[in-house]
């Protein structure tokens, strides 16, 4: 589960570890069905000139590699009763107990990180006028070594009401027959924001810290921060929601989501330093954006479908386009936009292309925007939506899609 906006109220009526359940022989196959990594695996297409490929990814081999150890470990510690009629169980106990253990634990963000961390919080705030909400900022450390380890983290979890139901029998009893299993690097590859009872979190994993810092450096663990930190500026706005045409599932909202959390990311980077951001140019900035589309999947069903690589490419690529001032819009200086201007232009601009849908730039409907600086940014925008679909499909290659904008 990587950059997912993680939900409160997980049910645990069914939690009997006595009740009969089919019987899983296969413990790789079994733990394929209940986590996006190994559902990953599967390539599927995009449209008929592409398909979604994910093989060279940097943070899913590494999430598939340690969910394979993870396998191991429950195949040599469970007793065969509980692995062959209560694995799926047991697996999605203890990987949502992993999920929300910050609430009680707020362990520190790992120590080469948090200074990115730490120097970046207040900008994230400003920028997003969020100066006043209430933000804890933790790391993932999947460590339940001690019994006063794993009472802290449970009893948050259930005072915060995350499961519905009675869980400290069940969660008790896996953690005195089975303490190993909640401890595993495999939990610590993830990075996750969520909102509950007027406080947001954000968490970051090591795990995950470490793959992306070997990717892009400290500006890929910068994107990952300020993409799960626009998680928490869509939980402040929950009416863009209503935006969505017809009964879009579960996994198209994710998808819309998780894009607009990397366009907004890409729109910090880049946004000029006097105005708030980073100030990254496209030749830094393309890197960071080959190492977003590599934590792309390509689950279309799943409802944590995050979004293809070309999906999460391409967002990357329009926010550096809007912030770094590269859309000629007649109007004076560069400009700063709202949270909302930004959701209005991406869904705008994306709408078609997040359907993998191709409409001609001149048969595109136009919105009305009532702020001119958004009609004119987003006419220059649909001139080059020929760009932009060229880099959502693939049909450019890695290096002529970043070297080919200017």
């Amino acid at each position: 589960m990587m950059f997912m906006l993680v939900s409160c109220n997980k049910d645990t009526s069914e939690t009997d570890l006595g009740a009969e359940q089919q019987n899983t022989p296969d413990i790789l196959q079994t733990l394929a069905r209940n986590t996006a990594v190994f559902s990953l695996v599967n390539i599927a297409p995009v449209d008929v000139d592409n398909t979604c490929d994910i093989s060279e990814s940097p943070v899913h081999n590494a999430s598939t590699e340690a969910l394979r150890n993870y396998a191991g470990v429950l195949n040599t510690t469970l007793t065969s009763a509980d692995r062959e009629t209560h694995l799926e169980r047991i697996f999605d106990l203890v990987s949502d107990f992993n999920k929300f253990s910050f609430l009680g634990l707020r362990d520190p963000v790992g120590e080469p990180y948090r200074e990115v961390v730490e120097h970046h919080e207040n900008r994230l705030r400003a920028l997003w006028d969020m100066n006043e909400d209430e933000i804890i900022i933790s790391g993932i450390r999947s460590d339940f070594g001690t019994q006063e380890r794993f009472d802290r983290a449970l009893e948050q979890i259930v005072a915060n009401d995350v499961y519905t139901g009675n869980p400290e029998g069940v969660f008790h009893y896996l953690y005195d027959n089975y303490p190993g299993i909640f401890s595993h690097p495999y939990f610590t590859i993830n990075a996750n924001a969520v909102t509950l009872q007027g406080t947001h979190y954000i968490n970051l994993g090591d795990g995950m810290l470490d793959i992306l810092d070997n990717e892009a450096g400290d500006n890929g663990v910068l994107f990952v921060f300020a993409h799960e930190w626009a998680h928490l500026v869509q939980n402040n706005n929950e009416n863009w929601e209503r935006d969505y045409e017809g009964e879009p599932t579960t996994a198209e909202i994710t998808r819309f989501k998780e894009v607009e959390a990397d366009f907004l990311s890409a729109y910090y980077l880049c946004l000029n330093n006097d105005k708030g951001g980073v100030g990254l140019d496209w030749e830094t900035m393309s890197r960071v954006s080959e190492m977003v589309a590599g934590i792309g999947d390509c689950n279309f069903e799943s409802d944590g479908h995050h979004g293809t690589p070309n999906h999460r490419r391409a967002a990357a690529w329009l926010g550096y386009r809007i912030a770094a001032g590269h859309v000629n819009t007649g109007l004076t200086g560069d400009i700063k936009f709202t949270a909302q201007q930004l959701h209005t232009l991406l869904m705008a601009v994306f709408e078609n292309i997040l359907r993998n849908e191709y409409v001609e730039p001149e048969q595109l409907q136009r919105p009305f925007f009532e702020d001119q600086e958004l009609n004119a940014i987003y006419n220059e925008l649909v001139r080059d939506k020929d760009e932009l679909w060229k880099i959502y499909r693939g049909s450019t290659g890695k290096e002529e899609s970043i070297s080919g904008i200017k």
